[in-house]
């Protein structure tokens, strides 16, 4: 498939990413003369692309502006929760639309653009995606970084745009450099000695220490002592991760293999004397460091100290010394970012809906299986007589359809 639209003077292409052999030298290219965090860089998108089956037909989105290439973005189409009709088709970028495949969770997401000609690529390759002629009716961008946040006015007036912030937590490390490494020094009375009492605690297994990896062996050793401690409190609080399928840690041990020796990826293992406290995950990209995941060690200390506080605090201190600007925790809620913390970012995951018959019918669908459902339990929770399966059958499917 080869699909071209054209927008003022930048021409937009849609063709198969497997079929690009020069797709890494594009992105890579682009890529510097772009503002792209981690996520979009060519170490996740790449090893992403060599990590998804083969089954799942990547769509590769291409911007030239009079033959200079001004913005890439790849596209999986795929149905709108699993329903097998024409007009219940997904585009997701750089992600698939699959639970088993995006529980990679991608963040700082947005299409890769030259900054010098980014909001007319934006509006070039927005304005293909919200084509009429295009097989999907809905365009799904998640977690968007705001430098790529998309103006509500630059969306024609037959496309319905949905937004879903979500704070994103961060500590800024030039404050930190100013106060000579004084990390805590940056935080609230309370939360300051809540740490000390912690970092009290661990010591008291002896000094304690933090060691980068900085070679593919201790790399590895460090990844799986993470995942096993990782593995055990998730199972001791019975929660998912995102080490919770074979793809994703296939994903992530490719990913440092290939990475590390471009100084992208961070792991670092803090102990106290010869006893583990933690390890950390992190992406490095840009003087930007995104803590991505972590394994602590919970069983050695009281339930009042957190080896996770000390792990990241030490950890924190240790990219202020190396120079880096940010030190990023994702997005989430959790106490711990608000408690480390010192500035805040929001993140965007965004939906468009192209308005139009299609649109109206499948949410009139949607109306007809909730009002079916309803009056299904109404009827099955009163008892006034059967009801045929017939009308069952097309309650469920129902609601699976919505």
């Amino acid at each position: 498939m080869n699909n071209i639209t054209g927008t003022g003077d930048i021409e937009v292409v849609q063709s198969s990413a497997a079929q690009t052999p020069n797709l890494q030298a594009m992105w890579c290219d682009l890529q510097q003369r772009a503002d792209a965090s981690m996520f979009i860089s060519w170490s996740w998108i790449g090893t992403w692309l060599a990590s998804v089956p083969a089954s799942i037909d990547v769509q590769l989105l291409r911007a030239e502006q009079r033959g200079s290439l001004v913005g890439l973005a790849l596209l999986v189409v795929a149905p709108v929760r699993g329903m097998r009709m024409p007009f219940g088709k997904v585009a997701h970028l750089h992600a698939t639309g699959r639970a088993e495949f995006d529980g990679l969770a991608i963040e700082h997401n947005g299409l890769l653009l030259d900054r010098h000609h980014a909001p007319a690529a934006q509006a070039a390759m927005l304005n293909f995606l919200c084509d009429e002629r295009r097989e999907w009716r809905s365009v799904h961008l998640p977690g968007l970084n705001p430098r790529h946040a998309i103006p509500a006015a630059a969306m024609p007036l037959a496309v319905k745009m949905e937004v879903y912030t979500r704070s994103c937590a961060q500590v800024l490390l030039e404050p930190v450099r100013a106060r000579d490494g004084d990390y805590l020094g940056l935080l609230s009375t309370g939360r300051r000695a809540h740490i000390r009492r912690s970092m009290r605690a661990c010591a008291e297994w002896g000094p304690l220490l933090l060691t980068q990896a900085d070679d593919a062996d201790s790399a590895s050793g460090y990844f799986e002592r993470l995942l096993h401690l990782h593995r055990a409190r998730r199972a001791s609080l019975g929660s998912t991760s995102a080490f919770d399928t074979p793809f994703a840690i296939e994903f992530h041990r490719k990913l440092i293999a290939h990475s590390l020796p471009r100084g992208e990826i961070q792991l670092v293992r803090v102990c106290a004397g010869e006893h583990e406290v933690g390890y950390l995950y992190s992406f490095v990209h840009r003087r930007e460091v995104f803590f991505y995941q972590s394994g602590f060690d919970f069983g050695r200390v009281d339930h009042k100290f957190s080896p996770g506080l000390v792990t990241v605090a030490l950890a924190i201190e240790h990219n202020a010394r190396l120079g880096h600007r940010c030190f990023d925790f994702l997005a989430g809620d959790a106490q711990y970012k608000k408690t480390l913390a010192t500035h805040n970012e929001t993140l965007s995951w965004v939906e468009l809906h192209r308005d139009g018959p299609l649109l109206r019918a499948e949410n009139m669908l949607r109306a007809a299986g909730r009002q079916g459902r309803t009056w299904l339990r109404s009827r099955l929770a009163s008892g006034l007589g059967s009801v045929g399966p017939a009308l069952v059958g097309a309650a469920l499917w129902l609601e699976m359809a919505g």
